[in-house]
């Protein structure tokens, strides 16, 4: 699974590098070192009026369980609902964490050694909450490949060159995407470990990934 990501860059360096022409829905952003699911990140779409767009969501959609409501953070590659809206999770790495569940678990912070952006699939739907509505986002995983599998058995699925386009065009069905969602290549991340402040999603700063 994917639990807390990383996103250090400033915006218009991503909206250049994405070719967005401008960033909507009010994106009120800063360097982040811990994003953690119910915070809000912002989100590649691509409509088929205005183009790619990036835009604000918050990490989780709310789906119910027997009497109470959950947030899906994650969504399996192998069982996604052929319907949802497509959008790609703009990160530039990802934690993941070694040894037995509790607060001595070491993370590791996986992301690309040349330092550039890691676009994750991801599905996405409006939720109605108290005040309106707000768009909500989870991030897609794929099983891991062999940079990942030391530490979890599971990963982001990664969006590279044209599975990028493919995944976010809102006319492709996902039945007509086979493949787009496996394993990223293992050259294309590395990983190394990181302070284990991180394991408090109260913390965000450089210093955590020392």
């Amino acid at each position: 699974m994917c639990g807390r990501f990383t996103l250090r860059r400033d915006l218009d360096s991503i909206r250049r590098e994405l070719r967005v022409e401008a960033a909507g829905g009010s994106v009120l952003y800063e360097p982040r070192y811990n994003i953690a699911p119910t915070q809000q990140s912002p989100i590649l779409i691509n409509e088929a009026d205005r183009g790619r767009q990036i835009t604000p969501m918050i990490w989780g959609i709310p789906r119910s369980r027997g009497t109470r409501m959950v947030r899906q953070i994650n969504a399996r590659a192998e069982a996604l609902p052929l319907r949802s809206p497509r959008c790609a999770v703009i990160t530039d790495g990802f934690y993941e964490w070694a040894g037995a569940k509790g607060s001595a678990r070491q993370p590791y912070w996986f992301h690309r050694p040349d330092d550039g952006l890691i676009l994750m699939a991801g599905l996405w739907q409006w939720t109605e909450v108290e005040n309106g509505y707000e768009q909500t986002f989870a991030i897609v995983t794929t099983a891991a490949n062999a940079a990942v599998a030391p530490i979890h058995d599971r990963m982001p699925a990664i969006l590279e060159g044209d599975s990028l386009a493919l995944w976010l065009n809102p006319k492709a069905a996902l039945r007509d995407l086979p493949g787009l969602l496996g394993p990223g290549r293992d050259e294309l991340i590395e990983r190394r470990a990181v302070s284990m402040a991180v394991n408090d999603a109260k913390n965000d700063g450089p210093e955590l990934l020392l």
